[in-house]
């Protein structure tokens, strides 16, 4: 079942998560001199660790 967000989540938990990511990729970049490429590569990378992955019909999704 997909997430559904309330009302609380889209007015004020999902924007106040963001801001704070913002926050740190900001402080992040200030520190270290990451540019906005290298910063992207970095929530690439990140961002297929959560991509949905196609259960194997084989061994009932535990291989």
């Amino acid at each position: 079942m997909s997430y559904l967000p309330t009302k609380e989540h889209l007015d004020h938990q999902i924007p106040h998560f963001f801001q704070q990511v913002n926050a740190l990729i900001c402080s992040f970049q200030a520190e270290t001199g990451a540019d906005d490429a290298a910063v992207a590569v970095m929530l690439g990378r990140l961002a297929e660790k959560y991509q949905q992955r196609p259960i194997h019909q084989d061994g009932f999704g535990f291989r």
